[in-house]
């Protein structure tokens, strides 16, 4: 039942394969498929986060992609819940996406990502987000840079090269490895 309300059997066996995986010594799963509400600028929108997860009293918030290739929706589906991501992290809750990596590349989500966080619309609607914020020190520690506008923001993601995790299908035993790059998306 946990694979159908995750999405399929393909995306609930990532997730539980991941955590299986990478679960912290002391960490524990707190709730599938998480609903929250989360307040951009003057609108509160809804977001549903994969996994939650505890380790002492901090929560992190996963969103986990198990895609087999950037379609024609990516981009779109990608930026509005990355906006909503951002509202979070800004009020300093932890966020990660990971990406499954053994059907698109490092390089090629990247890329992807970048290329979708072009959109003018995008951009114009994040910088007015990040200018009402009265407080961006959580999003600057994460992007390790200062961040004012989309702009600085798109460009401390494509030089944090670190923000993206990936894991690794290892074929011989069907199981998912972490990759040998540092791969943690949000510290």
């Amino acid at each position: 039942m946990i694979w159908h309300r995750a999405g399929g059997s393909s995306k609930g066996k990532f997730q539980l394969q991941y955590f299986a995986n990478h679960l912290a010594e002391g960490t524990s799963i707190v709730q599938f498929e998480v609903k929250e509400e989360i307040k951009i600028g003057k609108e509160t929108v809804a977001r549903t986060y994969d996994i939650v997860t505890e380790k002492g009293m901090q929560e992190t918030r996963y969103e986990l992609k198990n895609w087999s290739g950037w379609q024609s929706w990516s981009s779109k589906a990608f930026r509005d819940q990355f906006l909503k991501d951002l509202s979070t992290m800004a009020k300093g809750k932890r966020v990660k996406w990971v990406f499954s990596g053994h059907k698109m590349n490092r390089e090629e989500v990247k890329r992807k990502i970048i290329k979708a966080l072009q959109d003018d619309k995008w951009k114009a609607q994040l910088t007015s987000m990040i200018q009402d914020l009265s407080d961006k020190s959580s999003l600057e520690t994460i992007f390790g840079a200062e961040i004012g506008d989309a702009e600085s923001l798109i460009k401390a993601i494509d030089e944090r090269d670190t923000i993206f995790d990936f894991s690794l299908r290892n074929n011989k035993n069907n199981k998912y490895v972490s990759a040998s790059l540092k791969t943690l998306l949000f510290p």
